[in-house]
């Protein structure tokens, strides 16, 4: 897991729960991101190199922000 954010903004985790992935960043409370230093970026990565078959496998992102929810999903 990867992020750009300033250090003490967010709190970030992983699991993986044997049919999922799960990555996520929390903004901490009482923190703020501001616009000017954006865009700011999240990664995630893992490797799918001795995975069988993929043509099944998703993802979805979503990300919060002033009240309005964006998403993102798609396949590999």
């Amino acid at each position: 897991m990867y992020n750009i954010f300033w250090p003490g903004t967010t709190n970030s985790s992983s699991a993986d729960n044997g049919a999922q992935i799960l990555y996520q960043w929390e903004l901490i409370p009482g923190q703020v991101i501001s616009r000017s230093g954006s865009p700011y970026y999240a990664e995630a990565q893992f490797n799918t190199r001795n995975w069988q078959n993929t043509t099944f496998d998703t993802y979805f992102a979503s990300a919060i922000g002033n009240g309005i929810t964006y998403t993102r999903t798609g396949h590999f």
